[in-house]
């Protein structure tokens, strides 16, 4: 079985889809962090700033601790 030539123009405009889509992706999420910071106080801010740092550096990312 000869395998198919990969047609480059397909492949140029699904990759181009997938770099809008985590363009868009990462767009929601700063707006997602912008409107959080907005709502919650700075303690708050502090305590997910830390929970973040202790999934960051525990393995497995278990921040219930």
């Amino acid at each position: 079985m000869a395998a198919e030539r990969p047609d480059a123009a397909k492949v140029r405009e699904f990759q181009e889809a997938m770099s809008s889509k985590q363009a868009d992706m990462i767009e929601s999420g700063i707006e997602r962090r912008k409107r959080m910071n907005d709502v919650f106080t700075d303690e708050q801010r502090e305590q997910m700033r830390q929970s973040r740092s202790r999934a960051l550096t525990t393995p497995g990312g278990d921040v219930s601790t």
